[in-house]
């Protein structure tokens, strides 16, 4: 007798709590009793409910119970919801919930329905105006059933995929920001690198977890290779005094420059290649060499030079890409793993990610490691894999020869492994230095000046047909308003004549600039324009609205853009003031500096100056207080928002669901793994899982007495899950090892945390030949599962055997009520009426 009562099944029934909710408990076992459905879903959506214009893609339903609440609680105006379910939990819904009238902005269904389900709901359009919000229920935070962990990563991985096909063009307005910003240092383009390093060996230095392996190794080779390094890993390199030859940035974001600030110490060392929208945080403060990937503006212009490519979307991608440009014969990859390392850890020592602890919880797809076993992977990450075999492809077409050193890297096809103690370099003449060194073009002072001049000259062209757009733009909307009759005048169709020849104009003279205002923000002007109902269906008002809104948010972003250039013209007038000679000037530079949070640019003033800390700390107060301000970039610490966010990925919770799943599927290689990183974990809750996971292992090691003594620790904790679940493997084992005394034990106080549990105690009181209270607990599970036709029948039966007549005909009598087709019921009934009666 296995007690599994938390597996689901096809006709599972419905239990009720004290809140009058119906649940099923292989889904969602106690997580609705404490506070009710109704309060959890409150406290859960209300956010999204005010929300308009999204689409929310809802994992799980927990147990239906979200599909009143959200017809009770209408969602926002243009909003959406698209519920999914496991094939087999939704079945079970659908039939408690088949009465109920859904509004045609609420989808329900099967995961394997996905695609038809979101093209119905219009998933595209919601993608291109940037509202798309996956949102796990309960059960599938829990995941208390197996299922869920696959539904999670199936449909993560399936929007990630679609959002960036569908958004890669238009979600730019970060970008563009941080190209803008750039624009005073985006000074050398990088195609003087072609070809730069023919047939010399490059060590690419990615971030994950087989990084830490090949560093000493590195170090003992570091003359003889180019090291080209991510920049998030600079903090390591410190750590273990390793300067690289490269460091590549392409992230215009926040977090960008929280993972990545050490990198500025190696600005003797290293040369920075960097993408035009790198964060100006990490850019404004580099003292070094510094070449730039991409356009310098983002519109059309004869500043715009050609460019090694920029290979997306992960900076590894991108130096990948330029190391293949840069010549060398052979690349070798390290920490480019893609994959947990066996301790679920997804990035080397000295990251947010390692300090916040292993991902252990998540929902994962397992790849095939060099090495030959299994590792989990993240769906980004199996992205990132097919990406990584594009580029291979790629390099072989230049003669380029890519090895992976870690044996627990992810296989990549056309990558192969090699291990460090295998390899033969080639000793070349020439450090990465001098080679650099040789090329690199030295800009002088009235180079910079002059540079900056030309940048002006750019902005002040820019700007004038910025502001013919803005008076187009604002000539085409009163045109609107005269072509449809508003403020008082009559309606004319001569205005839309004018604004037709608004339209040629705009896409003629100032072709090239427009195109960059609409694509400036056209997540935007989508998010106000693709939601509504088909254009065939609108009405004049309608037609007259979408102008409006088409060209009020061109006129918009002209005019969001021209504050932009006015606000760059004046940060390169300060540029150019940084360039005047001497130490007067800096007691103005200083404010600015600490208003752009680039206190570094101090060092770079300096440098350019030629001058030494000491003689400007000896004539100036203040450089103390900027210096200190640029140390204390380097101690975030708790307050990174990225180890924050790390942190929440590392959460534990979730966990239970998915050690059960794989004892289910007896992979016991991968539950010792397990084992052995929860032992390890920092999170204080971890010991629970711990307990857990390795009562499970001794079980599948055939240890039952390792396995109960594991599970007995848990009864330490006072926690209703792991109790549970450690006296539902207790009971399994009692019952196989016919321990009548502790299967009851266990059984009974199942029952009392759960009435799924009722049903298998009253069994096993039955075998035992305690007939009385297993009918009295089969009676009671009937009342918290009025709707158990299967267990009404069971217990008609055994009032039968147990010669209760009475008991049997209410039984039977009950099922028919519930299912009045059910012939076996109506038959046994009128044989026992018939009884009685003779």
């Amino acid at each position: 007798m296995e007690i599994l009562a938390a597996d689901h099944h096809d006709r599972e029934v419905f239990l009720t709590n004290s809140f009058g909710d119906r649940y099923l408990f292989s889904v969602n076992h106690n997580t609705l009793n404490q506070l009710g459905a109704a309060h959890v879903h409150q406290e859960r959506f209300t956010d999204h409910l005010e929300k308009k214009n999204t689409l929310f893609i809802v994992l799980g339903t927990d147990s239906g119970t979200l599909l009143p609440f959200l017809v009770a609680n209408p969602a926002a105006q243009g909003s959406s919801f698209l519920l999914l379910e496991p094939s087999g939990v939704f079945e079970n819904v659908q039939r408690q919930y088949a009465a109920l009238d859904l509004p045609g902005n609420i989808l329900y269904g099967p995961a394997e329905d996905f695609e038809q389900l979101a093209e119905k709901a219009g998933i595209d359009k919601y993608f291109y105006a940037g509202e798309v919000l996956v949102v796990k229920s309960l059960a599938a935070e829990y995941g208390f059933l197996g299922e869920y962990h696959d539904l999670s990563f199936d449909i993560q991985n399936r929007c990630q995929q679609r959002n960036w096909r569908v958004t890669l063009k238009i979600k730019t307005q970060p970008f563009t920001h941080a190209q803008l910003d750039n624009v005073a240092d985006n000074v050398v383009a990088s195609t003087f690198l072609a070809g730069a390093f023919q047939g010399r060996t490059a060590l690419l230095l990615a971030g994950g977890p087989s990084l830490d392996a090949v560093l000493p190794w590195a170090k003992a080779h570091r003359d003889d290779l180019v090291i080209l390094a991510v920049s998030r890993i600079c903090r390591r390199l410190l750590e273990v005094d390793l300067a690289p030859d490269f460091i590549f940035s392409i992230d215009p974001h926040r977090v960008s420059y929280e993972v990545s600030v050490e990198m500025l110490h190696f600005w003797r060392d290293a040369v920075l290649i960097h993408s035009h929208h790198a964060s100006p945080l990490l850019l404004g403060q580099w003292r070094g060499r510094s070449i730039y990937l991409g356009d310098r503006f983002p519109w059309k212009s004869a500043m715009n030079k050609p460019s090694l490519p920029m290979a997306g979307p992960t900076v590894a991608n991108t130096a990948l890409s330029v190391a293949v440009a840069m010549g060398f014969s052979r690349i070798l990859l390290a920490g480019m793993d893609l994959c947990r390392s066996r301790e679920g850890y997804t990035h080397a020592a000295g990251s947010n990610e390692r300090l916040a602890g292993p991902q252990l919880a998540a929902a994962c797809t397992q790849v095939e490691t060099y090495g030959g076993w299994m590792a989990e992977t993240s769906s980004d990450f199996l992205s990132a894999i097919a990406i990584l075999a594009v580029q291979a492809g790629q390099a072989r077409q230049h003669d380029v020869a890519l090895f992976n050193l870690a044996e627990s890297a992810a296989r990549v096809e056309g990558i192969a492994h090699i291990s460090v103690d295998a390899i033969d370099i080639l000793k070349t003449p020439g450090s990465a230095n001098e080679v650099v060194g040789g090329i690199f073009p030295d800009l002088s002072r009235d180079d910079r000046i002059a540079d900056l001049h030309q940048v002006l000259d750019e902005l002040v062209q820019a700007k004038g047909q910025l502001l013919h757009i803005k008076k187009l733009t604002r000539e085409a909307l009163q045109c609107n308003k005269g072509l449809f009759g508003r403020d008082g005048r009559r309606a004319d169709f001569k205005h839309k004549l004018r604004m037709d020849k608004i339209e040629r104009k705009l896409n003629g003279k100032h072709a090239d600039m427009s195109t960059f205002v609409k694509r400036y923000a056209a997540h935007q002007l989508l998010k106000m324009t693709i939601l509504g109902k088909d254009e065939s269906e609108w009405t004049d008002s309608e037609i007259e609205q979408s102008a409006e809104t088409y060209y009020s948010n061109y006129h918009k972003n002209a005019s969001a853009l021209l504050k932009r250039i006015d606000a760059l013209k004046e940060g390169i007038q300060f540029r150019l003031r940084e360039e005047e000679p001497g130490l007067a000037l800096l007691p103005t530079l200083i404010p600015q500096w600490i208003k752009d949070e680039q206190p570094g640019r101090v060092f770079v003033w300096m440098d350019r100056q030629q001058l030494s800390e000491d003689e400007v700390a000896s004539n100036l107060d203040a450089f103390a207080s900027i210096r200190e301000r640029y140390q204390r970039q380097f101690h975030l610490g708790a307050n990174s928002l990225h180890l924050k966010r790390s942190r929440l990925f590392a959460s534990l919770r979730g966990l239970v669901g998915k050690l059960l799943l794989y004892a289910k599927r007896q992979d016991l290689i991968y539950l010792k793994q397990l084992a052995s990183s929860l032992e390890e974990h920092p999170d204080p809750e971890a010991v629970k899982y711990f307990l857990l996971c390795s009562g499970l292992v001794a079980e599948l090691e055939n240890d039952p007495d390792q396995a109960l003594e594991f599970y007995q620790r848990l009864f330490d904790h006072q926690d209703d899950v792991f109790l549970e679940h450690a006296l539902q493997r207790i009971a399994s084992l009692s019952v196989a090892r016919r321990d009548d005394d502790n299967s009851l034990l266990a059984l009974e106080l199942l029952a009392g945390l759960s009435p799924a549990y009722l049903v298998q105690y009253g069994d096993l009181l039955r075998l035992l030949g305690r007939s009385q209270d297993a009918l009295n607990t089969y009676l009671t599970y009937l009342e918290k599962a009025p709707g158990d036709a299967a267990m009404m029948m069971k217990t008609g039966n055994y009032f039968r055997e147990m010669n209760i007549p009475e008991g049997a005909l209410e039984m039977y009598r009950h099922v028919l009520q519930l299912d009045p087709e059910n012939q076996t019921a109506r038959q046994l009934l009128r044989s026992l009426e018939e009884a009685i009666l003779h």
